[in-house]
């Protein structure tokens, strides 16, 4: 069995997953034919699986915000190659594209899972969206949420510039606690392949990050573990007994937050 099939049909059995189905979401722009997320055979790459997205988890089509509340929204996309996730407000995509120094494509065999958070830490006084986007290769989806202010915001005909400062205050008291706003739930990839686990955490203090797995907090000891100066774990050459379940905790002095992640090592043939 090629190897590109063999993870494909892994992730279909295993984990229940499909390729793109359009009920999760639609393209924001229809007539565009660089927007469809249908896969398409191409002829230069017919030993090759093709790229593929799909959102596994959308956000609330609208959400409504309470007063002084910090708002969280998450956004999980599946795909391969490794898909790159982002927020951004309004409802079509900035002109200039994807930062790559905030998450970069792995390897064309990885099929991944990833999570991304937005988090709002003030009041908001009026109807704003936002906007998932994810890509994997030459496939991207989008899904949009819109938040709306609380309602008793126009019921105080008291409401003064003072007030709103007050409610961003305490908007911000829990933006202080550790929050995990990017994350790989799964990852697989084949044997002897370089991966790297993300846990992208927001706070203050800067949280201190850890990673466990089934035998313990994860120390360098190890020469294929590495957790890099910005928290993620890099595991060079993946073996078979490097599958399992693994957990990046995030701590300062006002919290913690946690996020799990699996990764299962595909045989090459």
């Amino acid at each position: 069995m090629k190897k590109m099939n063999a993870l494909m049909i892994l992730a279909v059995l295993i984990f229940g997953l499909a390729l793109p189905h359009p009920g999760y979401c639609r393209p924001l722009i229809e007539e565009e034919d660089d927007m469809d997320n249908a896969i398409e055979p191409d002829s230069s790459r017919k030993n090759e699986v093709q790229d593929w997205v799909k959102i596994t988890k959308a956000p609330p089509q609208k959400y409504v915000q309470k007063l002084g509340e910090s708002i969280e929204v998450e956004c999980e996309i599946m795909g391969s190659p490794a898909p790159f996730v982002e927020w951004f407000e309004g409802r079509y995509p900035p002109d200039n594209e994807f930062e790559s120094n905030l998450i970069m494509e792995g390897s064309p065999s990885a099929i991944v899972r990833a999570k991304k958070v937005l988090k709002i830490d003030y009041q908001i006084e009026y109807e704003r969206t936002f906007t998932c986007r994810g890509r994997s290769g030459s496939k991207q989806v989008f899904s949009t949420t819109t938040v709306y202010p609380s309602p008793e915001l126009k019921q105080r005909s008291a409401y003064t510039e003072m007030y709103q400062a007050q409610l961003n205050h305490q908007s911000r008291l829990s933006a202080n606690k550790p929050k995990i706003i990017y994350s790989h739930p799964l990852h697989i990839d084949v044997v002897g392949s370089n991966i790297v686990l993300p846990c992208h955490v927001v706070g203050t203090p800067r949280p201190q990050i850890q990673w466990v797995n089934s035998d313990g907090y994860i120390r360098e000891e190890n020469p294929r573990y590495k957790v890099l100066p910005n928290g993620d774990l890099l595991i060079s050459s993946i073996k078979w007994e490097d599958m399992g379940a693994y957990k990046c905790i995030a701590k300062n002095s006002h919290g913690k937050d946690s996020a799990d992640a699996f990764i299962y090592p595909a045989l090459k043939e």
